[in-house]
């Protein structure tokens, strides 16, 4: 395989990080059966990322002095320790 394929760009990872975002805020604003839906197909590492995204995202979040913002932060942890079954 050519060496260029074996090695990843800063733009490869750019977008890598953009989708993880896009597909992290998932956990902020869709509901569990849409949850299921969008995720179905994606790898399982991918979810993982998204996943840890969202997280970061939401504890980063979580006490933010708009209530907005803790609000999301606290729906999305909720949603992501109901998936890993620790409530």
């Amino acid at each position: 395989m050519p060496k260029a394929f074996l090695s990843h760009s800063s733009d490869d990872k750019q977008i890598v990080r953009k989708i993880k975002e896009n597909i992290g805020r998932i956990w902020t604003y869709f509901d569990e059966e849409a949850r299921h839906i969008f995720l179905e197909g994606l790898s399982r590492d991918m979810i993982n990322r998204a996943r840890g995204w969202a997280l970061w995202k939401a504890l980063i979040t979580y006490d933010d002095v708009n209530d907005d913002f803790g609000e999301n932060a606290r729906y999305t942890i909720d949603c992501i320790l109901k998936e890993a079954h620790i409530d």
